[in-house]
């Protein structure tokens, strides 16, 4: 683990704070605010659902069981109601047999049920557009990702060493996704944050000349 502990790491930072500055973006209306933040409620729910709709029942006592079913039902009729009560509907596909997007009438707003991370890295963190996906190698045990550790020599043994470029790479967006909330949170509550983002700026061009001395001593 500590050889992609960097890894694994940085992705669930990178992913938390890109959910929460598509949650808060300030340039966009409360109405598409109060939609999105339904959307991730919704989406939390089902995935509960399916996670525990997925356990094998014959493994819990079937009163244990039957409660972590009522519950998800229970959180799952709950959304629903705030979603009711707020005007909201679950439109659905072209073809009718999905429901794909969140829907307000008044003032006309639609939210995509999905929440798609690797575009919302891609927009929000652009300096890493690629490093979700190399962090998703790590979390899925990818054989490409994982090689990069292995720095055996031919009859030798089995050597793991973590990837420095990649532990630099780690630090350097988890510092981006800090102040990408800092942006938020301070554009949300009239503060300017640029001076954190500058203390970032300055904290990666540190982590930048640790990685390029990496790269000349090897």
């Amino acid at each position: 683990m500590p050889l992609f502990s960097q890894a694994s790491v940085s992705r669930v930072i990178c992913e938390a704070a890109v959910r929460f500055a598509w949650l808060m973006d300030p340039d966009i209306s409360s109405a598409k605010r109060l939609g999105r933040g339904a959307v991730a409620l919704h989406f939390s729910a089902e995935e509960r659902s399916r996670g525990v709709h997925a356990l094998p029942a014959e493994r819990f006592d079937p009163r244990i069981y039957r409660q972590m079913l009522d519950s998800c039902s229970q959180e799952q009729d709950s959304i629903r109601k705030l979603i009711d009560g707020a005007g909201m509907v679950l439109g659905s596909s072209r073809k009718g047999n999905a429901k794909v997007r969140l829907e307000l009438q008044s003032p006309k707003v639609a939210v995509p049920l999905k929440i798609n991370i690797t575009e919302l890295m891609a927009e929000m963190l652009p300096d890493y557009p690629s490093w979700y996906n190399i962090g998703s190698s790590v979390s899925h045990s990818v054989y490409w990702g994982l090689r990069d550790v292995n720095h055996s020599r031919p009859g030798e043994s089995l050597a793991l060493t973590p990837n420095m470029l990649d532990v630099g790479a780690a630090v350097e967006s988890a510092i981006s996704a800090s102040a990408l909330m800092f942006d938020r949170c301070g554009r949300m509550n009239g503060y300017d944050p640029t001076a954190y983002a500058q203390c970032a700026q300055k904290r990666r061009a540190e982590v930048d000349a640790l990685m390029r001395r990496a790269v000349t001593s090897t």
